[in-house]
């Protein structure tokens, strides 16, 4: 995500190709605009440092940036051309530039960034303690209690949604407490009908906390968001997450925009409407897309696991 909090480009190289350049597209529509977005990232395998050689951002096929190896062009809201500037090549031009009068558009292109998430959610990394709330959630999932935190504050009308899901998964489940007050460090505690249970989120099993961060998605604040989310069963069996997708196609085209999902097991497919689903391929060191084709009365898994899906 490019924002004023984290704007440092990657420094892992690919390495299903031996290019030195990575390059990235985005292709995003807001409202009747089309925003196009191309970052290409150059490695020294050497030294093992990146930056940024090129990034470009247009509006409707106008351009708003035109950065290359430490020099940016900036354009105005009505394209034309403003200041010429030196840049961090290290850095993302688009994520680092202040917002003005004359470039809305730039920051709306942001904006609409935010509503990204991407998660690969990792268990072991996953914080204890929130010392500050968080409007944002880690790529891993590590901040997932001040998360929690920032949505109990400022949108608890969200929270009976979440402790409703929440029922299905643990027996006598009531709500989920933050403890703490002020400036004291925050825990997270799962309240039960029973008043003599409550367990602390840390000793949750790591599945149990997988899923606590999965259905909190499901009722994230923003409206209109796409989730990209890297193997979310790693520590979760199949039947316990098979509810959570279906609670997620549920939502598809309401408040959710997309959802990209990685996995190993083709029976995510199974709790899908198979009409609204992609399917994405390796084409060699590149990733293509195509309609996914169900054939009844194969189940999707079925259809795929044959080779079927075209």
């Amino acid at each position: 995500m490019l924002d004023h909090s984290s704007v440092s480009v990657f420094t892992d190289r690919d390495t299903a190709t031996d290019k030195v350049v990575q390059q990235f597209e985005i292709h995003l529509e807001s409202s009747s605009d089309l925003f196009e977005y191309r970052l290409e990232i150059e490695h020294d395998l050497a030294s093992k440092l990146s930056r940024v050689s090129l990034e470009h951002l247009k509006m409707n096929g106008k351009p708003l940036i035109e950065a290359k190896k430490g020099e940016a062009r900036l354009y105005r809201d009505d394209h034309t051309q403003g200041p010429n500037v030196l840049v961090d090549w290290t850095l993302s031009t688009v994520g680092f530039m202040n917002e003005r009068p004359d470039n809305k558009n730039l920051i709306r292109f942001r904006q609409e960034l935010s509503r990204i998430i991407i998660l690969r959610p990792n268990p072991f990394d996953i914080e204890k303690f929130s010392s500050a709330p968080s409007k944002t959630l880690d790529w891993q999932g590590k901040n997932f209690v001040s998360w929690f935190q920032w949505i109990s504050q400022e949108y608890i009308q969200k929270t009976p949604e979440i402790f409703s899901e929440l029922k299905n998964i643990f027996n006598g489940f009531s709500h989920l407490r933050i403890l703490g007050s002020g400036e004291e460090v925050q825990t997270l505690k799962l309240v039960f009908k029973d008043p003599k249970k409550e367990l602390g989120f840390e000793v949750l099993s790591e599945g149990q906390r997988i899923l606590c961060i999965l259905y909190t998605l499901l009722f994230c604040p923003d409206d209109n968001i796409s989730i990209f989310i890297d193997e979310p069963d790693n520590f979760i069996a199949l039947r316990e997450i098979q509810p959570w997708i279906q609670a997620i196609d549920d939502q598809l085209g309401d408040r959710l925009k997309q959802i990209a999902i990685i996995s190993h097991h083709p029976e995510f497919l199974d709790g899908t409407h198979s009409s609204n689903t992609i399917y994405f391929y390796l084409d060699g060191t590149h990733s293509r897309t195509k309609e996914f084709k169900p054939h009844p009365p194969l189940s999707p898994s079925e259809t795929l696991a044959r080779g079927w899906e075209s």
